[in-house]
Parts: structure tokens; sequence; C-alpha cells
């Protein structure tokens, strides 16, 4: 992928599960980020270089059940978005 970026991978369906851990992806979450909610149940994306706030289409993720955005630079109303989940079950 160019410049280690994570947009490429947003633009389409995606399976239920989406690892994206440690692999040093940059930038800012994408809004096409949330395109996908109804599928995802879980989303690992911790330990990368991610930057800015937390896109809040990612409360849309109805089926969630795990959720790792840890060892990143996010930033954002994370806490109002966590209590519109109502699946998921582990937060890192």
């Amino acid at each position: 992928m160019s410049n280690n970026g994570i947009r490429e991978l947003f633009s389409g369906d995606c399976e239920k599960v989406l690892a994206l851990n440690e692999n040093r992806f940059g930038g800012v979450l994408p809004n096409p980020f949330t395109n996908f909610s109804s599928q995802l149940t879980l989303l690992k994306a911790g330990t990368n270089q991610l930057v800015g706030n937390i896109p809040a289409g990612i409360s849309n993720f109805v089926n969630l059940m795990s959720l790792d955005l840890s060892q990143n630079f996010l930033s954002g109303l994370f806490l109002s978005i966590l209590e519109s989940f109502k699946t998921c079950k582990e937060y890192i």
C-alpha cells in the first residue's frame, strides 16, 4: 500500500473480522471506514500510527463484539461513542 495508508481498505464490503493491528498504518480513520458497520464483529487496529478523531460513525457498528484502537494517537468523544455499542464486550 502506498504511504502506509488504510484508505484503500475501506472502499467496500468486508468480512466480520478486520485485523489491522501492528502494521504501522498512519493517518486519519477515513469516513468510508463506517461503510461496513452492519457486518463487523471484531476490529483490531491497535499499535499503528492512526491520528485524529475517532469517526462518530463507528458507533454504527451494531454487531461489534471486540474493539482495539490502543496505542494510536486518536482523540474525540470516545466514551460517548462506546455508550452506543450494545453488543461490544471488549474495548482495548
